[in-house]
């Protein structure tokens, strides 16, 4: 099987592997982003949790549940 090659100015290939990595980079950043806020969300449901808890075994006498926390 033979490929036919196009030949491409360079500077146009710079150009577009400069916007690739761009988009990229963006795209990382946002992901990012994304973890930092869930895992923010995470930790004060853990924490929510982690307190109701405790007030229900305060209301029925119990000892509360431990739980492990994952990270």
């Amino acid at each position: 099987m033979s490929e036919n090659r196009v030949q491409i100015a360079p500077m146009a290939a710079v150009n577009e592997q400069r916007a690739l990595i761009q988009h990229y980079e963006n795209r990382n950043l946002l992901l990012a982003n994304e973890l930092q806020t869930l895992r923010d969300q995470n930790e004060q449901l853990q924490a929510q949790l982690k307190e109701a808890g405790e007030k229900i075994a305060e209301l029925s006498g119990e000892e509360p549940e431990t739980t492990e926390e994952s990270n």
